[in-house]
């Protein structure tokens, strides 16, 4: 696991597939307004075919939904930003070859990474051992197992933005106590189920 501070949920990562350039980061980053970016160190293959099916690969894998996903393709002069759009093409049963196959393992890779990082994020504001942590894609929620508190990952994402950095040896292996009723919507509140 990662032992710097958490401070926000992006997640960068240089890549090591000979299919796919190496010399640009590749990465999920999110702002405040919701918008969740996927930057791809890559060229747009496929004149946005693929962007679809990169945007929904991540989105699924986060629980996001796809409106919210921007795809930025860093290694065209000038960059691209595109915005997906819902794709009649079907991609996810079929082999689509070696560059998009490399691509979904990244993508795959990089959105553990932030779930890990919203896991810890999690577990720190509810006062909780990350194991006793999960997270359920089809909502996009982590929650405390065997209890009634859970909080989205956009929340964590806005939470990690707004508060002090967080060191992941201040929750690993350690239980806080917590509070009895998590009750209330403010910023940075969980929500109680």
């Amino acid at each position: 696991m990662d032992t710097t501070p958490i401070d926000t949920l992006d997640t960068e990562t240089f890549i090591m597939n000979p299919a796919l350039p190496t010399d640009l980061k590749w990465g999920i980053r999110f702002d405040a307004s919701g918008t969740v970016t996927l930057v791809l160190g890559m060229r747009d293959y496929g004149r946005g075919l693929y962007t679809s099916y990169f945007a929904s690969l991540m989105a699924a894998r986060l629980g996001i939904p796809l409106h919210r996903v921007r795809v930025y393709y860093s290694a065209i002069r000038p960059a691209v930003l595109q915005t997906p759009q819902p794709s009649c093409v079907q991609l996810h049963e079929s082999d689509p070859g070696p560059i998009p196959r490399g691509v979904r393992k990244v993508i795959e890779e990089i959105s553990d990474r932030v779930i890990e990082k919203g896991r810890l994020a999690f577990a720190s504001r509810a006062g909780v051992n990350t194991a006793d942590v999960g997270f359920d894609q089809r909502s996009a929620r982590f929650f405390v197992l065997n209890r009634n508190q859970s909080g989205s990952i956009l929340e964590m994402a806005e939470i990690a933005r707004a508060s002090p950095a967080l060191s992941p040896g201040c929750v690993i292996g350690f239980e806080r106590p917590r509070p009895k009723n998590m009750v209330g919507r403010q910023a940075g509140a969980l929500s109680a189920a």
